[in-house]
């Protein structure tokens, strides 16, 4: 170090002795000034001098240089000096990290207002433009001042120390001359968001949580803090709350609602058309309901610079009874939040300490559709089979599914819809709520095969059913009829599920039950007297319910039915006698029949004649006696009547 300072000793020398003897020759001064992307860079000033005028003028000695640098050399300023070619090159720096620092030091240097930076700019772009009203000859005026202090230079001579000559500027690798060594620049920068963090809570019933973290670029920050504020507040959705957790990192709670209040919200934030969030709902069956999710996010609104900026989606995995999120090809948790201030990830992380998340994407993306299934999972608690026996051929059949928790109402009415469209020719639907529990009652008439095979279509289960009896005769008052069924809900069923069933059977047609068989899962819970209704439990499982009926059946062909043949076969021989032949049939009976009666008819007169005369002569005298009965009774009367008027008389004369 030793030879630079006599080496700067020479150049300073120089300078007061080479215009002190006369020497016309001036140090020619050149500049370059280098501004990197993020705005850091430097400012380098260069004085050369020939080695002839160097040696000429060196007096003094090391001590002299070390003294006169340390006590005249601006503290912003580092300095160095080498020979090349004959020349001696004397160079001043001037480091920076950003702009606002360059111009701190400027103007330490030339003095106040000299050197102006003005930004401007909106979103994620920042803009400046820099005006120096100085060259590279003003940032050497603590050198000429130093030198008229020590007495190399008359004050009226320091102008013309120094010959100005070539200017440069560059920014971002762009390099230009300056004209008239005064630098006047205007340049812009676009940035991208370092990070962006979605994290949602969805709910099928309830509404949707969702928190978005926009991490910015700390170089930014430093820039241009009130324009991405600005930024974010334009962007910030009606009711939603926006925190700055650090000066790089906003945190967006938008208020719970529905996906389409969601969707709006991103959309806000995102931009118009840049977010859209949209629902399918399947069913898959009257207990399993697929909600597909498909959300579109457009980051560029964070990306003005290359337009694509890392996603992180996250999706809370179960968020209600029967209701999970599944998706395909899903991610575990990177290392990324490692990269985060501790207040970040803290934060990040105790918003997503209630539940496991799923990753959905972990990506650098400019636009990107995010799709993921909600499952909505429900079970029957109870069934209830309640049949009727019409007649002989004829069954109706209530099958009653109560579910163990109420389905959501769209899910309601999709239930309800897909048991119409099932029963449109094979029975009918009706839904009520019973108790707190939702339930679909499907009602079945017709034959045996009928309802069997109705109960296969609808419920997507098997019913095997088997009916006979015993022969019957003309004479035969009743006869045994035997029934099997086997009901197999677990085609219907969701896997596992095991509710309670109900088997409830009823004749109508007057047949009753002699006895019955159960499969191991059923019980009789109680049977009439009459024993023509029968209640049975059971519990459906992998096995199906399984019952077996001896019946005592009527039979139809009773002694009423045999009266009515009787009659009409008397009729049809009666048809088949009429007219000309009952004629002829007459006549050869009519002698016989008139020979009868003649006999008939002495008969009567021989054996009735004298008891009838009896009976008239009698019934003559037992007139007379009534009617001498009766007009003895009159007198009487009569009699008894008068004395009571007399008395009536005698007793109003007293009075």
């Amino acid at each position: 170090m030793k030879r630079w300072f006599k080496i700067l000793a020479a150049c300073l020398v120089l300078l007061g002795v080479g215009l002190l003897g006369g020497c016309t020759r001036q140090a020619q001064v050149t500049c370059e000034m280098t501004v990197e992307a993020d705005e850091s860079g430097q400012r380098v000033i260069q004085v050369e001098l020939p080695e002839s005028i160097v040696r000429r003028a060196f007096t003094g000695s090391e001590r002299t240089v070390e003294r006169f640098m340390q006590e005249y050399c601006p503290r912003q300023l580092d300095w160095d000096v080498e020979r090349e070619n004959r020349q001696y090159r004397l160079t001043l720096t001037l480091s920076f990290h950003s702009l606002e620092e360059y111009c701190e030091k400027a103007q330490a240097l030339t003095g106040k207002n000299m050197v102006q930076l003005n930004r401007t700019g909106a979103g994620m772009r920042v803009e400046f433009s820099l005006k120096e009203y100085v060259t590279a000859k003003d940032f050497l005026q603590w050198l000429s001042d130093a030198l008229v202090e020590e007495g190399y230079v008359r004050r009226t001579e320091v102008n013309e120390l120094f010959q100005l000559g070539q200017t440069y500027f560059s920014y971002d690798g762009k390099r230009q001359s300056v004209s008239g060594g005064r630098i006047e620049y205007a340049a812009s920068k676009d940035y991208d968001a370092q990070a962006m963090v979605m994290v949602t809570e969805p709910q099928l019933e309830g509404a949707w949580r969702r928190t978005v973290y926009l991490i910015f670029p700390g170089d930014l920050m430093e820039k241009a803090p009130g324009q991405v504020q600005t930024l974010v507040e334009e962007r910030t959705p009606q009711g939603s709350q926006a925190e700055w957790i650090t000066d790089t990192c906003v945190e967006l709670i938008f208020p719970d609602g529905d996906v389409e209040s969601i969707g709006q919200s991103m959309s806000h934030v995102l931009g118009q058309g840049a977010s859209q969030l949209k629902e399918e709902v399947e069913m898959l069956s009257p207990f399993q309901f697929d909600h597909t999710y498909r959300e579109f996010v457009n980051v560029q609104a964070f990306a003005a610079d290359t337009g694509r900026v890392p996603v992180y989606y996250y999706v809370k995995e179960q968020t209600g009874d029967g209701e999970a999120v599944t998706s395909s090809g899903l991610q575990e948790t990177p290392d990324w939040m490692t990269n985060l201030d501790a207040t970040e990830k803290e934060r990040i992380q105790s918003r997503m300490a209630d539940g496991n998340y799923l990753l959905l994407l972990d990506q650098e993306m400019d636009q990107e559709e995010v799709l993921f299934h909600m499952e909505a999972g429900y079970t029957a608690s109870s069934i209830q089979v309640s049949s009727v026996v019409r007649d002989r051929n004829t069954i109706s059949r209530d099958i009653t599914v109560a579910y163990a928790r109420p389905p959501l109402k769209a899910h309601q009415e999709a239930i309800e819809q897909y048991f119409q469209n099932k029963t449109q020719q094979h029975g009918r639907t009706e839904t009520a709520t019973i108790e707190e529990n939702f339930c679909v009652q499907v009602s079945m008439e017709g034959g045996w095969e009928q309802v069997s095979a109705d109960f296969e279509h609808i419920f997507s289960g098997t019913d095997t059913v088997s009916y006979k009896r015993d022969k019957t005769t003309v004479l035969t008052p009743s006869a045994n009829g035997y029934m099997e069924e086997k009901l197999d809900f677990t085609g219907f069923l969701p896997k596992d599920n095991v509710p309670s069933l109900t088997y409830y059977f009823q004749f109508d047609s007057g047949d009753t039950i002699l006895k019955d068989t159960l499969d191991s899962t059923a019980k009789k819970e109680n049977q009439e007297e009459t024993v023509k209704a029968t209640k049975y439990t059971a519990t459906v499982g992998n096995s199906s319910f399984h019952i077996k009926f001896t019946t005592q059946v009527k039979n139809l062909i009773s002694l009423p039915v045999m009266a009515l043949i009787a009659f009409m076969a008397a009729a049809a021989v009666i048809w088949y006698l009429h007219g000309e032949r009952w004629n002829r049939i007459m006549e050869r009976v009519a002698p016989a029949l008139n020979a009868a009666s003649q006999k008939g008819e002495n008969w009567w007169q021989t054996h009735t004649q004298k008891p009838r005369e009896r009976w008239h002569a009698g019934k003559c005298a037992v007139k007379q006696q009534c009617k001498k009965t009766w007009e003895s009774v009159k007198q009487k009367l009569s009699s008894r009547k008068s004395e009571a008027a007399s008395d009536l008389e005698e007793d109003q004369k007293k009075m």
